[in-house]
């Protein structure tokens, strides 16, 4: 019993280191406050205390020599070039399932692409693929996402002109969060697939996917209409993702009714 309790408050604290994330809470606060004004050397190390601002030695070799592209260049590279030569969703489908330059491809059962019609209103955009998406091989299909289909129905969507896919179509092991890398790989099928579909509208689900595409906050975002540049300006709406709807139920009421303002504004169309 000792065990189980130790491992339930586990459960419970990444759920809501989690939540955390997605809301937007990603960054620390010190103990006590810095003097910026402060030019010492010990203030100077402090100011580097994030790896990621430190430049390495490998990155300025790379820097120097564009002709030989890192494996996430070339992988990137990779994917531009066989969305650019799709021209329908069937055809980005197989492009899809024969690529090989996702690492999340190789522990996922099922490529998860798209689910709906080809000629949607409104296209549905989530971070990734769940567990139950990856058994089914089909995006919003879990017991989470099927929430969303119900929601768009009590506002009044009619959901045949609905369709859902994901930023990266394959399930990252224990339903982690993605990576940027990982994001940029799948970004060239995932503008592709917008630009084929050419939706009234596209909604983004979550924080985390907002900040990828927009680099914003969804917190900022939320509630208004964004523009996304892809072949031209489409018009975009960001939702808190269907985790946070389930992990805190007033979320629902706010998604219930963001969604009729979104039905609203098409209306007005």
């Amino acid at each position: 019993m000792h065990y189980r309790g130790i491992y339930y408050k586990m459960q419970q604290d990444y759920k809501n280191l989690q939540w955390l994330i997605e809301s937007g809470a990603d960054e620390a606060i010190t103990d006590s406050p810095i003097n910026r004004f402060e030019s010492t050397d010990k203030q100077e190390v402090k100011q580097f205390h994030n790896i990621d601002k430190i430049p390495l030695k490998s990155d300025k070799a790379l820097n120097k020599n564009h002709s030989q592209p890192t494996g996430n260049q070339h992988a990137i590279s990779q994917a531009q070039e066989n969305a650019e030569n799709c021209n329908s969703i069937e055809e980005l489908k197989t492009a899809i399932n024969n690529f090989n330059f996702c690492s999340l491809k190789n522990t996922a059962k099922n490529t998860v692409y798209y689910r709906g019609t080809n000629t949607p209103k409104i296209l549905c955009v989530g971070l990734s693929p769940n567990k139950q998406d990856d058994n089914n091989g089909s995006p919003f299909s879990g017991d989470m996402n099927l929430l969303i289909d119900r929601m768009f129905k009590s506002a009044g969507f009619d959901i045949e002109t609905i369709a859902f896919t994901n930023s990266v179509f394959w399930y990252p092991p224990g339903e982690r969060t993605i990576t940027t890398q990982e994001y940029k790989v799948n970004k060239p099928f995932l503008f592709r697939t917008i630009e084929l579909a050419n939706p009234d509208l596209i909604i983004v689900f979550g924080n985390e996917l907002s900040k990828y595409i927009f680099n914003e906050n969804a917190l900022k975002l939320r509630g208004k209409i964004t523009k996304l540049k892809i072949n031209k300006d489409f018009r975009a709406f960001v939702l808190y993702s269907a985790r946070q709807m389930f992990n805190i139920p007033a979320y629902k009421k706010q998604v219930w009714q963001d969604l009729k303002k979104v039905k609203e504004y098409l209306s007005n169309d």
